[in-house]
C-alpha cells in the first residue's frame, strides 16, 4: 500500500509539465516519489507521443496519455491506442472554407498517431488536403495575428458546431470532433486502473475540459486568463516546479 493509492495526477506539457520543453530535475524527482508511492501520473498534451518518449527515462508514464489534445490516448509502455477519434473527410471542406476566408491563417498542420501533414496557405491557396475518413485526429491552424484568430474562432464555432475549437496558444486554433478533448480522454485513461481521484492541471485554453473533468483542477500560476477562472485551485507558476508543489500540497492533505 502506498500512500498516494488511488490518486491519478495528469499534466499538461508545453507552459505547465516543462518550460521551454525543458522538464526540471525538481518535477521529476517530485512524479518519480509520487508514483514509488502509488500514484498514477500521465500527460494530457496536443503532441504526439513520438514527442514525449524524447522525455525518458527521465519521465515514465504509468498510465496511458491523452495526445493530440485528447484525440488519442496512448500506451506508451505497450506502444498500444487505446482511443482515437478521427476526423470524417468532410473536415477538408471546414479547413478550406476557414483557409479561403480568413488571411490571417498561415499554415495548417493535420495531425493522427500514425501521420502529420503541413500545409502553407501562401503556396498552397487550395488547400487541396487528401483527407479521408479517420486519416486525421485534428487539425491546428496557425494565425499571425491573435485578436484575428479570436475571430476565426467565433466564426468557425458558430458555421461548424459539430467541432470543437480551441486554442492552445494565442494563434494556435486546434479542430476535432465534439466527442473528444482533454477531459474526454479521462474516462480512456482511467479504464483498467484502481483511480479514486483525478488531479487535472494545465496552463490555457485547450486544459479547459482537463481540469473541469478531474476532481481538484488545476492552473498555473502563469495560465491564460479564461483557465483561472475556471479552476478549482491556481497553482505556482510552472517556472516554480509545479508538479513538486501539486505532490506536496496533496500528500499535506493525505
Amino acid at each position: 500500500m502506498g500512500k498516494f493509492d488511488g490518486i491519478l495526477i495528469i499534466s499538461d506539457m508545453d507552459g505547465t509539465l516543462t518550460f521551454n520543453r525543458v522538464l526540471s530535475d525538481e518535477n521529476a524527482e517530485a512524479i518519480r516519489y509520487f508514483q514509488e508511492n502509488g500514484g498514477f501520473f500521465s500527460l494530457a498534451t496536443g503532441r504526439r507521443q513520438d514527442y514525449i518518449k524524447q522525455y525518458e527515462p527521465k519521465l515514465v508514464l504509468n498510465a496511458p496519455a491523452a495526445i493530440l489534445n485528447g484525440t488519442a490516448v496512448y500506451d506508451i509502455q505497450s506502444d498500444k491506442v487505446i482511443f482515437s477519434c478521427g476526423l470524417p473527410k468532410s473536415a477538408g471542406e471546414v479547413v478550406r472554407y476557414i483557409c479561403g476566408n480568413y488571411e490571417c491563417i498561415t499554415d495548417v498542420r493535420c495531425h493522427s498517431v500514425t501521420c502529420s501533414g503541413f500545409w502553407n496557405c501562401k503556396d498552397d491557396k487550395d488547400m487541396q488536403i487528401e483527407f479521408e475518413d479517420d486519416k486525421f485526429n485534428k487539425v491546428l491552424f496557425v494565425a499571425n495575428d491573435a485578436e484575428k484568430m479570436l475571430k476565426v474562432k467565433e466564426d468557425a464555432e458558430k458555421r461548424f458546431p459539430e467541432y470543437q475549437f480551441v486554442r492552445s496558444w494565442l494563434t494556435g486554433l486546434e479542430m476535432y470532433k465534439k466527442d473528444a478533448g482533454k477531459g474526454e480522454a479521462i474516462k480512456y485513461i482511467k479504464k483498467g486502473l484502481p483511480i479514486k481521484k483525478v488531479i487535472g492541471v494545465g496552463d490555457f485554453e485547450n486544459d479547459i475540459s482537463l481540469i473541469t473533468y478531474a476532481d481538484i483542477g488545476y492552473a498555473a500560476k502563469n495560465s491564460a486568463p479564461m483557465l483561472l477562472k475556471k479552476a478549482d485551485r491556481i497553482a505556482c507558476d510552472c517556472r516554480e516546479h509545479i508538479l513538486r508543489y501539486i505532490i506536496n500540497e496533496t500528500e499535506k492533505e493525505l
